[in-house]
């Protein structure tokens, strides 16, 4: 008869279950959870009962029910015995940043984290601490970003819990393969699904996996990247569960690249179908912009390059009502490359110059290079910062220049080392020096207008050790 009790058992047995994939498990606890807390009349209890079945639907598919969320929060004055993760805001606001409303979560995640901060509740300011990095990181916030980052690296370290481990490689490697570093992506996703396997989160290990299929991809192994996430739909997400956002859409866009690559276009098709269903039912316009951005692909795969370009031009509408601005600037790079190819320079020219000046803000330095090689190869010189450095570079260089080493510069910017020596070729290079001792003044020395100082090349063996 003890219902209180009886209710948190199960709320703790559908996060378990949620945890490990098993989501019709993990419903059905979170309504036995809700039975208890009603029998028991507790209003705060019962607030916490109906965010819990709201988060466990989702999971499984049902989209953010708000009515029942609504209720939920507003019961959540009640609840000052609950802990700030366990808030009904908390739920609600992970629930929009998974859909991509990242405008909407943003509030609730920050009310959390003040909430837990004021209470001292360090796990469950950690975990919002984890959340908001990822969705400033999405949002293109990048200062808010790293300073949230920072914070969850240095909270995860004085705590021994693995799950917070997880999470941490997990957003590791999401932050170095939108900056498109192949080496500390694969490292970092390779730590988190080492870690994630052990604890039995199935959602982290499945996230890092996707992202260790997107190297494949950029590194021309569409066979191995298909093999990686193909089971991830099939399993994790069968019909009719799996939330639908930035997430989770990656199992099926990078399929369908994947398949595409390899010359088997039916396979794809039946792939982008299940994408188009289940972005329509969602009613997510980030999704439906990712599936008209593959239709486009496979269009053009097809040889309709003129339906191709006008699948783009649905997806970017798209990404207007609801924008993750890396997302945007892929669309608008995918774009301009299908301009260029049927030579409508003009267009291609306009396109590639968003996607690039889009990309290089977001220091998503992979694809801001794609964006570049396109403009140069309708003999476009690439636009840079003054000085002619990308802002990643001029980053670099600015960090080099104040005395930090390569590795002290890929742990500030989360970089590989590698990476770092890249960019400080580059920068050489571009400011005509040849060593770290010349690189301040050659900075302070750069014109403040847009164009750059004809400069002679470093020397080709110069190595920035």
């Amino acid at each position: 008869d003890g219902n209180r009790v009886a209710s948190q058992i199960e709320s703790l047995l559908a996060e378990v279950c949620a945890n490990r994939g098993d989501q019709p498990a993990a419903v059905g606890h979170a309504r036995r959870a809700l039975a208890h807390a009603e029998d028991d009349g507790d209003p705060g209890l019962l607030g916490e009962a109906l965010s819990m079945v709201g988060l466990n639907t989702f999971f499984a598919g049902e989209g953010i029910q708000e009515d029942l969320m609504r209720r939920a929060c507003a019961l959540e004055e009640h609840a000052e015995s609950i802990t700030s993760y366990d808030l009904p805001s908390c739920k609600l606001g992970c629930q929009l940043l998974w859909s991509d409303e990242l405008a909407r979560a943003r509030p609730l995640l920050e009310g959390v984290l003040e909430r837990a901060g004021r209470r001292g509740e360090e796990y469950d300011r950690d975990a919002a601490l984890f959340h908001l990095a990822h969705l400033e990181w999405e949002a293109g916030e990048l200062a808010a970003a790293r300073r949230y980052t920072e914070e969850f690296i240095v909270a995860t370290h004085q705590q021994d819990d693995e799950q917070a481990v997880a999470y941490l490689g997990w957003l590791r490697a999401f932050i170095a393969a939108r900056r498109g570093d192949h080496e500390e992506t694969t490292r970092r996703a390779q730590e988190a699904i080492a870690v994630a396997g052990r604890i039995g989160d199935a959602f982290i290990e499945a996230f890092s996996t996707a992202l260790l299929a997107g190297v494949d991809l950029a590194q021309a192994r569409p066979d191995r990247a298909h093999e990686r996430v193909r089971p991830l739909r099939l399993a994790l997400l069968p019909p009719g569960q799996g939330f639908i956002g930035a997430l989770t859409l990656n199992f099926w866009t990078m399929d369908i690249e994947a398949l595409i690559a390899l010359g088997r276009l039916d396979d794809a098709a039946v792939t982008l179908q299940d994408l188009r269903e289940r972005a329509s039912c969602s009613g997510n316009p980030h999704a439906i912009a990712l599936a008209h951005r593959c239709q486009g692909l496979l269009a053009a795969a097809s040889g309709d390059v003129e339906g191709a370009i006008a699948s783009m031009e649905s997806a970017l509408n798209e990404h207007a009502r609801r924008p993750l601005p890396i997302e945007v600037g892929r669309t608008l790079l995918e774009k301009g490359t299908l301009e260029r190819r049927i030579r409508r320079k003009g267009d291609a020219k306009r396109s590639l110059e968003q996607a690039r000046e889009t990309l290089e803000r977001l220091e998503a330095d992979g694809l801001a290079e794609r964006a570049a090689d396109g403009l140069q190869r309708i003999g476009l010189r690439r636009a840079a910062e003054p000085g002619g450095l990308t802002p990643a570079q001029a980053r670099v260089g600015e960090l080099v220049a104040s005395g930090l080493t390569n590795r002290e510069i890929g742990a500030e910017l989360y970089m590989s080392v590698r990476t770092v020596e890249t960019h400080l070729t580059k920068i050489y290079r571009e400011l005509g020096i040849r060593s770290r001792a010349q690189l301040a003044g050659a900075l302070a020395a750069r014109p403040t207008d847009a164009e750059p100082p004809l400069t002679q090349a470093a020397a080709p063996d110069a190595h920035p050790r």
